[in-house]
C-alpha cells in the first residue's frame, strides 16, 4: 500500500484479527480502498477489524474511507484500535461506529485513536449489571459481578455443545494500554494464568430465567487485605465455536473495590445481615 500503483483488491475482504497493518505514503494513488469505489463501476471490497492495530498514515487521499457502494460502509470495526491523523478526521467521522477516545503520538505525529472491545455491539452480547455486590460465604467471600443475556440474544445464541458462558475479572490497572478487555489481549500480555477467567455453568454462576434470559454471576474471592481498596473490573462473554463475544465494558459502571462495596452494604437499612456476615462486611470495610 506504499507504492504509487494502488493495490487492486477487486471483490474481496481484508480481515484484521491481530498484529498491525500500516497504510502509509503520500501519493493519491496510494490507497487501500480506492478500488472499492469507482464513480462509474462500483464494486465491493471490505475491511473487517476485530482486533490488532490499523494505522492510516496516508493523509492525501480522501477516498481511503469512501463507501464501497451506496449505503454500505467499507470498514466493519468490531474490535481493536484504529489510528487516523488529525487532518483527515472529517473523512472518517461517522464512518466508524466507535467513539474517538483520545489522541496519541505515532512516529512523532498526532493521531486520533478509535478503540473498541471486540464484538461489544454484536447480536450475541450480554449487558453487565452496574456495580458489584458482595459474596458472603465464610472462607470464600469476595466481590461479585453480574450480567444478563436478554431472551432475544439467548435465542440467537441457541444451544450447542460448543457454546460456553463466562466472565473475565482483573485488577482495573491491567486494562491500561491493554487495547481490549478480551481473553486474547490479556493472554498476550499476562499469560494464560495471569488473569481470572470464570466459566459459568448451570451448576455454578449461570441461571436460566423463565422469560428466556440468562443471568451470570462470577466473583473474585479471598482478596488479600492489602487489596481491599484495589479496583477490579469485569466483562461477560459468550464463546461460540471458539469465537468470543463480549459485553460492553464501562469502567465507571463495571469496576469496583471490595472496600467501597462493603461500605455501601453497611449503609443499607433494608437488609438484615447475620452476625457472621456483618463480621465479614466490617472487615472488608476496614472497620
Amino acid at each position: 500500500a506504499t507504492e504509487d500503483t494502488p493495490i487492486n483488491m477487486g471483490y474481496g475482504t481484508l480481515n484484521i484479527s491481530g498484529g498491525k497493518i500500516i497504510l502509509e505514503g503520500t501519493s493519491k494513488k496510494c490507497t487501500l480502498l480506492k478500488s472499492a469505489y469507482d464513480s462509474a463501476t462500483p464494486f465491493p471490497a471490505f475491511i473487517n477489524i476485530t482486533g490488532g492495530l490499523f494505522i492510516n498514515k496516508n493523509t492525501s487521499n480522501a477516498n481511503v474511507m469512501n463507501d464501497s457502494t451506496k449505503g454500505t460502509e467499507p470498514i466493519v470495526f468490531q474490535g481493536g484500535t484504529v489510528l487516523y491523523p488529525e487532518n483527515i478526521d472529517s473523512i472518517v467521522r461517522g464512518r466508524i461506529d466507535a467513539p474517538k477516545t483520545t489522541t496519541a503520538k505515532f512516529d512523532g505525529e498526532t493521531y486520533y485513536v478509535y478503540t473498541k472491545t471486540a464484538a461489544t455491539d454484536d447480536k450475541y452480547a450480554a449487558v453487565m449489571n452496574e456495580g458489584a455486590t458482595l459474596r458472603l460465604v465464610e472462607g470464600s467471600s469476595g466481590l461479585r459481578f453480574g450480567a444478563e443475556f436478554s431472551p432475544k440474544v439467548v435465542k440467537k445464541i441457541g444451544a450447542s455443545d460448543t457454546t460456553s458462558y463466562g466472565m473475565l475479572i482483573v485488577p482495573t490497572q491491567y486494562l491500561v494500554n491493554l487495547g481490549g478487555f478480551t481473553v486474547e489481549a490479556l493472554t498476550e500480555k499476562y499469560g494464560e494464568n495471569g488473569f481470572i477467567n470464570i466459566l459459568c455453568t448451570e451448576d455454578a454462576g449461570l441461571v436460566k430465567n423463565e422469560d428466556g434470559s440468562i443471568a451470570l454471576q462470577a466473583a473474585i474471592v479471598n482478596i488479600k487485605e492489602d487489596n481491599y481498596d484495589m479496583s477490579f473490573s469485569a466483562v461477560a462473554y459468550v464463546c461460540i465455536d471458539g469465537v468470543y463475544y463480549y459485553s460492553e465494558f464501562d469502567q465507571s459502571a463495571n469496576s469496583a473495590t471490595l472496600e467501597s462495596v462493603a461500605k455501601a452494604a453497611l449503609e443499607k437499612t433494608n437488609v438484615n445481615y447475620t452476625p457472621a456476615e456483618l463480621i465479614i462486611i466490617n472487615g472488608f470495610a476496614g472497620n
